[in-house]
């Protein structure tokens, strides 16, 4: 079965069978066999009952159906649409990527604290689109790493990490403006000093004056600010108690 690839603004949504694409690593994904238009639905069973052996078979997850509450939501399931398929569903959290050289935040969860959060490839060719669970999302983004352990990839910036807990304390901070993903992007070896180049500008003066004062620290008792004009409680002041400044010729 196929589906128009949506253009101007048309609502994202996939429901079509195909083959998964060559650029995808192997292990990465599972791409359930689905011959109807809920392969959504197929993709988000096969990660809530993952199986070990053909796991691609739809035949694997028939006892699941139903399970799931899809009241007031059509298929093919757009994007747009998960929104209201979280709030029927609870304990699940759903990330939605797209393919651009590499796996591409689409949509991402404002769900805290699910028990299941699953991650889906929104795969698209000329005609159909798809989704797929993303079985290791570690592996799909840094698939030609050296690196032999579990990555820990933050799912708004795409960015890796070697623990949970570094990337559970970045996930604090990784919240732009308007709670855009952020990205960061380090200077390359050799481009990474920064160094004073603009001499022609500086200015040439007859002297120099350097001055200096000294102050004591006095406490102040009984000092009581306006609550309607200030939050800040005076509790000492300075008061100068030496100077020095000398000229440079």
């Amino acid at each position: 079965m196929h589906c128009t690839r949506p253009t101007g603004d048309q609502p994202l949504r996939a429901r079509g069978y195909f083959l998964t694409p060559g650029y995808i690593p192997p292990r990465t994904v599972i791409n359930v066999k689905n011959d109807d238009n809920r392969c959504f639905e197929w993709a988000i069973l096969s990660a809530l009952y993952p199986i070990g052996k053909d796991p691609q078979r739809t035949s694997k997850y028939q006892a699941h159906l139903g399970k799931l509450n899809f009241t007031g939501i059509e298929f093919p399931v757009k994007v747009s649409d998960l929104d209201k398929f979280e709030q029927q569903n609870p304990d699940i959290a759903i990330y939605v990527f797209r393919w651009d050289n590499g796996p591409c935040p689409l949509r991402h969860s404002e769900c805290k604290n699910r028990t299941h959060n699953i991650d889906l490839l929104f795969l698209t060719n000329d005609t159909d689109q798809h989704y797929v669970w993303i079985k290791d999302l570690g592996r799909l983004c840094y698939r030609n790493s050296k690196h032999e352990h579990k990555k820990h990839v933050c799912r708004r910036c795409i960015h890796p990490f070697s623990t949970a807990y570094l990337l559970e304390d970045h996930s604090k901070y990784c919240e732009g403006i308007g709670k855009k993903p952020q990205r960061t992007k380090m200077p390359e070896e050799g481009k990474n000093t920064l160094k004073f180049t603009n001499h022609h500008k500086h200015m040439k003066v007859p002297y120099i004056i350097i001055a200096d004062f000294e102050a004591l620290n006095i406490s102040v008792e009984g000092a009581v600010m306006d609550p309607h004009k200030s939050n800040t409680r005076l509790i000492a002041e300075q008061k100068p108690c030496s100077y020095c400044y000398i000229v440079i010729r």
